[in-house]
């Protein structure tokens, strides 16, 4: 693995961050939920709301949902279109241009059995829907239609999303879970069979699956990544957070970026070491709250919801400038 740096060793980035809360027009202080659109703007849930993001201003959505009853997760960004997962209606948001006309809905049977629908996993053609029925929907994007119904032995862990830390552009032949009960299960689509491919290890507590074939998860210690051939043992940097997979962001296809207590930090997957810390200057403190939905937009603004205040964006350090301080309230650079 090579030798591993220190935090000492780190090297430091600054990124100016500004707080965007209900005194700038966010229905509510605790986001559920929030992706980017082809456009680049924010669709951001909050409790019964759905609002749109511009990186200043928020317009209220809710005529994009056909329910009074607005609860739910988006899908992953793959493809330029986006779903919004309303509790069993699968909604396809208008991201054409706004307007409020039907969208298309994809209803999922109710069940009498507690817990949530949730989106497993989307690649370019298809989203995965886990339902509280033991069924896992795979649905067409384009024509909202159900293609295929698997029937799964082993109900999927719903505190993580797969795809917020590996995104597929490519159609998939099997998905990588981690069930209720804390195993890595492996479902192939085209025969419908699971199969253990990490028989002897269980979950930890803070999951995440950055590949098909590559899973990263926690131990209070230690960054663990399993591959078919072995595991890998990589000691935090600094305490991590009470989080999965949310907390985690793969940035291109070597880095990783991972939200630990302290601060923000760079993991070279190739390498295999961190490499970078990044600290937050001006604006509201960050750091010392939860971090959670860690996104970046094409321009590299990052962004991510804190606990309870709202939408927190870092912007990215330029080249050739300094930042030089807060020059009014509203931070504007």
């Amino acid at each position: 693995m090579g030798v591993m740096r220190t935090t000492a060793q780190l090297q430091d980035y600054y990124f100016h961050s500004e707080l965007f809360g209900m005194e700038d027009g966010l229905e509510h202080g605790v986001i559920g939920d929030f992706q980017i659109d082809k456009n680049g703007l924010l669709w951001v849930h909050t409790i019964n709301n759905l609002q749109l993001f511009d990186g200043k201003n928020f317009t209220i959505m809710n005529d994009q949902i056909p329910s009074e009853r607005i609860q739910g997760t988006f899908s992953f960004g793959i493809s330029p279109e986006l779903f919004f997962l309303n509790d069993r209606d699968l909604v396809r948001l208008n991201t054409g241009n706004y307007l409020p006309i039907q969208n298309n809905v994809l209803s999922l049977p109710v069940s009498p059995d507690s817990g949530d629908a949730s989106i497993l996993f989307e690649d370019i053609t298809f989203l995965y829907i886990s339902h509280p029925n033991d069924s896992l929907y795979k649905v067409d994007k384009r024509t909202l239609q159900v293609d295929q119904t698997y029937s799964l032995a082993e109900r999927p862990y719903y505190p993580y999303r797969l795809c917020d830390v590996y995104k597929t552009a490519t159609p998939v032949t099997s998905i990588v879970y981690i069930s209720d009960k804390r195993q890595f299960v492996k479902l192939d689509l085209v025969t419908g069979k699971t199969t253990y491919p990490y028989a002897d290890t269980d979950a930890p507590g803070n999951i995440a699956i950055a590949a098909p074939d590559t899973l990263i998860t926690f131990s209070d210690t230690e960054l663990l990544i399993h591959t078919p051939a072995r595991r890998y043992s990589i000691p935090l940097p600094a305490p991590m957070q009470d989080f999965a997979g949310e907390y985690f962001l793969l940035d291109g296809p070597n880095k990783l970026l991972v939200a630990l207590k302290d601060n923000l930090y760079e993991f070279d997957l190739r390498q295999m070491r961190w490499t970078c810390k990044f600290h937050k200057v001006g604006g509201s403190a960050v750091f010392d709250v939860k971090i959670r939905d860690l996104l970046k937009d094409a321009f590299g603004n990052l962004y991510f919801a804190d606990f309870n205040r709202g939408l927190i964006k870092l912007y990215p350090r330029q080249p050739g400038f300094q930042y030089l301080g807060i020059q009014d309230e509203k931070r504007n650079l």
